[in-house]
């Protein structure tokens, strides 16, 4: 009896948990693209404006290929940290 009442739990819960896990991925593919719509309104205005370095980046980003220029910290054998 208790085998049967574990098994219908986990059969609900796993239920549950689908639904939750559609949703969320609906949800994800709404804020993508929303933010992608943003990043095209942001090209479209660069590019009227004549922005060609702000429109390359915002086309890197667009095509996935963009990243951060922030690598670090650049620090000389003593762990002190360079600045120039």
């Amino acid at each position: 009896m208790a085998d049967a009442k574990s098994t219908r739990l986990k059969d609900r819960y796993q239920q549950e948990y689908s639904e939750a896990q559609k949703t969320v991925k609906r949800l994800a593919r709404k804020d993508k693209w929303v933010y992608m719509k943003d990043l095209a309104s942001q090209a479209e205005e660069t590019a009227a404006k004549g922005e060609q370095g702000s429109l390359h980046k915002i086309n890197k980003q667009i095509s996935g290929k963009f990243k951060s220029a922030s690598a670090g910290a650049v620090k000389d054998k003593q762990g002190k940290l360079l600045t120039t």
